[in-house]
């Protein structure tokens, strides 16, 4: 079955290009054309595991104690962090059962691509990685789901639900979950699938995972549930591409509100997409007003190139930053990260304990020397005598000591 040849048919030839443009169903897609199999397919996207292997087991112990060991820990405690904490571990766990699912995300170093709806981040993936069909570039705003692409032993594409069931799908299922079901019967899968991996025999950059994450910026109703979305992948992925369309004529506030919001590690390369629809002159004016709005804004930035992923070519100072960049940090990881992260969520939990005890200790010291005033003398001492015994016993439970 060719990939190339069911998905994105807009790429094709002018013929071929009219005929994208009629409903989805009418394309031959077998789960559109016979709706038993498309039942099928959902049924199995929506099942919990049927086998539970020792992964699943160890999954379950961390999963009990974030839920109920640590949250139990949060409520009895005075750390005034242990609602943020646990929402962070919340967040790590997703990650972690990535991981557990697919160990090859944390073999190579993530190049993320974000930016906001429509800005064209999956057709340039699919131009970079040599691969022009590789996923369909029509998604609607309500069936974005992160995507990971890498370099594997076979071709094949699977499905990560939320009950950590792992299915494996071909072109016409991801094509059906990323449009065309939602298209014929309303129905969407971002609310159940937590991510998708495309893996391939033949793939550039072998090195590296790329992952194509949902846009940030949809209707209201949607817009919060995908910017946490991404906003997730994208605070822990390597290395960030950001794309921006050209019809902006620069980085949108929005955008720039979103990147401050990452705090992000490394410098970032934006992207102005569809340069082919601009004048090249346009394209390096708008290149020229982005990074003087990025410099204003205080974001760290590698570069801004102009790109058009139609013909695969780049608007830059330099004419090949893109290949550059991306031949720079073509190479292996070394190691997970996923540890440095739960270090990181504990340790600022602790501080807050830390922080607590302090404020405590001067507290005692201040009422102490309060109590042996000898001005101080009746019911007011007596009140003071009691607080002081008070906020003594909690210093002296075993969370502070």
């Amino acid at each position: 079955m060719d990939i190339d040849s069911l998905m994105n048919r807009h790429l094709a030839s002018s013929e071929e290009e009219k005929k994208d443009q009629t409903p989805i169903s009418s394309y031959s897609n077998c789960y559109l054309k016979d709706a038993e199999l498309g039942l099928e397919l959902c049924a199995s996207l929506v099942a919990k595991p049927e086998l539970r292997t020792s992964s699943d087991k160890i999954l379950d112990d961390v999963r009990s104690l974030i839920n109920k060991t640590f949250l139990s820990h949060t409520e009895q405690g005075e750390n005034t962090s242990g609602a943020t904490a646990y929402a962070r571990l919340l967040k790590w766990f997703d990650l972690l059962k990535e991981a557990a699912y697919f160990p090859q995300l944390q073999q190579s170093h993530t190049v993320a691509v974000g930016g906001s709806f429509s800005a064209g981040k999956t057709r340039f993936l699919n131009t970079v990685l040599g691969c022009p069909s590789l996923l369909p570039v029509d998604t609607t705003p309500t069936t974005s789901i992160p995507t990971f692409l890498f370099k594997g032993d076979q071709n094949r594409i699977d499905a990560l639900n939320f009950y950590g069931k792992k299915t494996e799908i071909n072109e016409d299922a991801i094509k059906a979950i990323c449009h065309a079901f939602n298209k014929k019967y309303q129905v969407t899968f971002s609310h159940i699938l937590q991510m998708m991996a495309v893996e391939r025999e033949t793939f550039n950059y072998a090195n590296l995972i790329f992952l194509d994450t949902p846009g940030y910026s949809k209707s209201d109703n949607e817009k919060k549930i995908d910017e946490n979305i991404s906003r997730q992948h994208l605070r822990v992925s390597d290395y960030l591409i950001w794309l921006v369309d050209s019809q902006n004529g620069t980085v949108p506030q929005q955008d720039i509100d979103f990147l401050q919001s990452l705090d992000l590690d490394s410098p970032v390369l934006f992207v102005i997409s569809k340069a082919d629809k601009k004048l090249e002159s346009e394209v390096k004016g708008i290149i020229t007003q982005a990074k003087e709005d990025l410099d204003n804004a205080e974001i760290d930035y590698l570069d801004v190139i102009g790109y058009s992923a139609v013909d695969d070519k780049e608007v830059s100072e330099h004419g090949g930053r893109l290949k550059e960049f991306l031949n720079h940090v073509n190479r292996g990881s070394e190691g997970s990260t996923l540890k440095w992260q739960l270090s990181k969520i504990f340790d600022e939990y602790h501080r807050e304990y830390l922080a607590t005890q302090q404020t405590l200790k001067l507290t005692v010291g201040t009422l102490n020397e309060l109590i042996f005033d000898e001005k101080l003398t009746g019911d007011k001492k007596k009140h003071l005598t009691d607080f002081y015994k008070k906020v003594k016993s909690q210093l002296d439970t075993p969370e502070f000591r």
